[in-house]
């Protein structure tokens, strides 16, 4: 993923409260001669992830993207994809695959793995890593930076000549492409519909997975690229305006979050009941969908990197830093 350093301002305020009687105004006492003021230390940021009970994991080189396939963590790092356990973070297999740049799916009892350099899709078995197919694309090439998406009937990717590619789960062959405008970025499913993010137009279209036209054309933020669908709704990471919009089955636009400046990179997923954001500046943010409100806010700043979640845990990367963390949600 291409990222950039993302700053969050964090305003500090005070608040004062008057008194019916207040103190007399003092001097201030003098120091002994020679002796320096102590500084004082404001707070530079949100806490690190490990104050909230998060295990750094060293993954080298340069871990990225991440998804949680039938209990099994994947990510992908230097010249194939590794399987983490899914408790302590070992490395449990690996399966070299060059290449990769999509964000992963999980669908069809399989990891889906996108490769630009050959342009090819990989089906991965996730509890072992042996390859089920290697699915070659007659296209010119892979969209990059966007994600694959295994779901509502197919499993489905953008090209750079801005089409809808389908392949077909039983067969593993590609079965159809479809025109999609200048722009389009990123494509996930669910909620019975193919959801792709058109980043030139700030839109987010609805796709009709059984036909595959657009059925609707949704107005968000600015430059929205990944996104995630989580059992109600459809999440949108805007990189320019850093926001996440969300947006209903039926394409109604039923909240903008504010989660800080421009993202170049990031990633986002649902999982454990809430959203994650990994925002290519600090390491992770957390959306509550009761409130649409941010509820947690986690450093260091490493930079950009992947996310994935369950019920179990929440894992973020961050590939400049070679690194892994796993937060425990219970």
């Amino acid at each position: 993923m291409k990222r950039s350093i993302v700053v969050l301002i964090v305003v500090v305020a005070s608040a004062c409260s008057g008194s019916p009687n207040p103190a007399p105004i003092t001097s201030p006492t003098a120091l002994p001669s020679g002796t320096t003021p102590e500084a004082t230390v404001l707070p530079s940021g949100p806490p690190p992830i490990e104050s909230a009970g998060a295990e750094r994991i060293t993954i080298s080189p340069a871990a990225d993207w991440l998804a949680i396939a039938e209990g099994f963590v994947w990510t992908a790092a230097g010249p194939g994809v590794v399987q983490l356990d899914p408790l302590t973070g070992d490395r449990r297999a690996f399966t070299e695959l060059l290449g990769i740049c999509l964000a992963f799916d999980v669908g069809y009892e399989s990891l889906w793995a996108g490769a630009c350099d050959e342009p090819a899709i990989w089906r991965i078995e996730p509890a072992t890593g042996a390859v089920l197919a290697r699915i070659p694309l007659p296209i010119g090439g892979i969209q990059e930076e966007g994600s694959v998406a295994a779901g509502e009937q197919g499993v489905w990717l953008i090209s750079t000549d801005h089409e809808l590619v389908k392949i077909d789960p039983v067969e593993n062959e590609v079965v159809g492409t479809w025109p999609l405008p200048i722009g389009a970025a990123a494509v996930r499913a669910g909620l019975g519909s193919l959801w792709v993010t058109v980043s030139g137009t700030n839109e987010l279209l609805k796709i009709d997975p059984e036909n595959p036209a657009v059925q609707a054309a949704i107005g968000v933020g600015a430059y929205p690229r990944f996104l995630t669908v989580s059992d109600d709704a459809v999440w949108v990471m805007n990189q320019h305006d850093g926001s996440v919009t969300r947006v209903a089955a039926d394409g109604e636009v039923l909240s903008t979050i504010e989660i800080g400046p421009r993202i170049e990179g990031g990633d986002i997923a649902f999982g454990g009941g809430f959203v994650w954001v990994q925002p290519g500046g600090l390491l992770l943010i957390q959306i509550d969908p009761a409130t649409d409100a941010v509820m947690a806010e986690y450093g260091p700043r490493s930079g950009s990197g992947s996310v994935a979640a369950d019920d179990a845990a929440v894992w973020v990367s961050a590939h400049d830093a070679n690194a892994i963390w796993r937060l425990p949600l219970r």
